[in-house]
């Protein structure tokens, strides 16, 4: 990754490093470089107290104390080649390969409470408060969890988890996630019970 994000303590958000592909925030994709951390004004102006931050290598994920998610950055290649072969979408969530160059809000997510965000490369992931998991992005080597390799440019909710969860709601078990964490191409999980879940590419083991 090219680019960094500090959240302060009364919840605004402060972005540097290299601006390519919008993922600073700040209104463009130039070739700049911002040594020092500069004030994302688009969520402060919005009113966001920011609870987490995660970036992949041309987006950034925020999630609000409020429960909102916020997404910005590289949107993807328009055309029919791209969409069935070579996959290059953006993991920006708004349902479009436009590209963000200021933080706009997942409306996906407006009826739903997110308490946990995560990011790997081209992907993202949310867990809401009931515990439902979410990822979207580019789908390659399984990376969305979903049991194939096609992107999405939606939240799409996991399956195999919402059976966990009707399995361990009939045997009485708390079913929850304690932790998940994206990274490259690759997402992991903890639930309630100790077990950890892992999903994606896997050719260093």
């Amino acid at each position: 990754l090219r680019h960094s994000a500090v959240i302060a303590g009364n919840g605004d958000l402060y972005t540097f490093g290299n601006g390519n592909w919008g993922v600073l925030g700040h209104g463009n994709e130039s070739n700049i470089n911002f040594t020092k951390p500069k004030l994302v004004e688009t969520l402060q102006k919005a009113n966001v107290k920011v609870k987490d931050v995660a970036l992949g290598e041309y987006h950034t994920i925020v999630l609000g104390e409020d429960g909102s998610v916020w997404t910005w950055g590289y949107g993807g290649k328009k055309g029919f080649f791209n969409w069935m072969y070579t996959q290059e979408v953006g993991a920006l969530g708004h349902g479009d390969l436009d590209a963000y160059f200021r933080p706009k809000r997942v409306q996906f997510f407006d009826d739903k409470n997110v308490e946990m965000i995560t990011a790997g490369n081209y992907h993202c992931v949310a867990v809401t408060k009931e515990q439902e998991l979410y990822s979207w992005g580019r789908g390659l080597y399984g990376v969305l969890g979903n049991g194939g390799n096609l992107q999405s440019l939606l939240p799409t909710l996991n399956e195999e988890f919402v059976y966990q969860k009707e399995m361990a709601d009939a045997e009485g078990s708390d079913f929850g996630f304690k932790d998940v964490q994206g990274s490259d191409d690759y997402t992991g999980a903890i639930l309630n019970d100790g077990t950890l879940h892992m999903w994606g590419k896997n050719d260093r083991g």
